[in-house]
C-alpha cells in the first residue's frame, strides 16, 4: 500500500470517528436535522441532487473527462432547466 493510500485512510477514518463522536454527543440535534432533511421536500430534492452530482458522473465519467473542472455539466444543465421552467421551483 502506498504512503499516499495509507495516510488517507487513517485521516478519513479518524474524521469519521470525530464525525461518531460528535453526533453521539449531540444526539437530539443530529434527530431534528435528520427528520428535517426526511419529511421536507424541499430539502429532501436538494440532498438527491447532491448525490446524484457527486456519484453519478464519477460512476460512467470517461477517464478523459476526470480531470475537467466541471465533470457534470449535464447535470447542472438539466437542473437548470427545471428550475427555469413554469412547472419548476
Amino acid at each position: 500500500m502506498s504512503p499516499r493510500t495509507s495516510f488517507l485512510s487513517r485521516l478519513i477514518g479518524l474524521y469519521c470517528l470525530l464525525i461518531a463522536l460528535s453526533m453521539i454527543t449531540h444526539r437530539q440535534a443530529i434527530v431534528e436535522t435528520v427528520k428535517a432533511l426526511l419529511y421536507e421536500p424541499t430539502m429532501m430534492f436538494v440532498l438527491g441532487v447532491i448525490t446524484l452530482g457527486a456519484v453519478q458522473p464519477r460512476d460512467q465519467m470517461p477517464i478523459r473527462r476526470f480531470f475537467d473542472p466541471s465533470p457534470c455539466p449535464e447535470i447542472r444543465k438539466a437542473v437548470r432547466r427545471w428550475a427555469e421552467s413554469p412547472h419548476g421551483l
